[in-house]
């Protein structure tokens, strides 16, 4: 349920029921997310389908610190736009997080991306491949899924980025992503 949709009242009530992680323009199943993490017993483990979008929207900002005070991400699957439901066109996520006291925190989690029905099929049998993600990449700021030495763009010599182009972006190119870079064709 967008945030449009949730009445004065109900917001109200939403703010006073969890306070750490209330924000006037999240979704409602960003509240199911805290709500589960509140239940579970210390060291116990919640696993959730869900949208991905709260990895970067502002409105989840207090839901990712909550999460990254009280739970450590296990593992994590990112769908990506590869159609799970029928009638549903979004980008969505399994994951494991456990509640955790920050300070025994596992500096890795478990990380897959499926791109393709091929990588659905795998999922469904229990055969996808993960790799080691390092837990750096998760705080309140976002959730980051790229190794650093993947992110280093220094091994091309003609990046720049959209914005040093003049180019602005305002939708579809995944709204939460912040960075986007231009190659030259010879280099793709």
């Amino acid at each position: 349920v967008r945030s449009t949709r949730i009445t004065s009242k109900q917001k109200q009530e939403l703010r006073e029921g969890f306070p750490d992680t209330y924000s006037g323009s999240a979704n409602l199943y960003l509240y199911f997310i805290s709500s589960a993490l509140s239940a579970l017993k210390p060291g116990g483990i919640l696993c959730y389908i869900s949208p991905a979008n709260f990895f970067r929207s502002s409105s989840a900002v207090n839901l990712r610190k909550h999460l990254g005070e009280n739970s450590q991400l296990l593992q994590l699957v990112d769908l990506d736009e590869t159609p799970v439901f029928p009638d549903a066109d979004i980008h969505s996520a399994i994951y494991w997080l456990q509640r955790i006291n920050k300070k025994s925190k596992s500096e890795h989690f478990l990380y897959s991306h499926v791109k393709t029905q091929a990588d659905l099929q795998k999922l469904r049998t229990s055969s996808i491949e993960y790799e080691h993600m390092p837990s750096s990449g998760i705080s309140s700021k976002g959730w980051t899924f790229i190794l650093k030495d993947e992110d280093s763009l220094n091994r091309y010599s003609n990046v720049i980025s959209l914005d040093n182009a003049g180019i602005a972006i305002y939708s579809g190119i995944r709204p939460g992503l912040k960075k986007a870079f231009i190659w030259a064709r010879r280099e793709l």
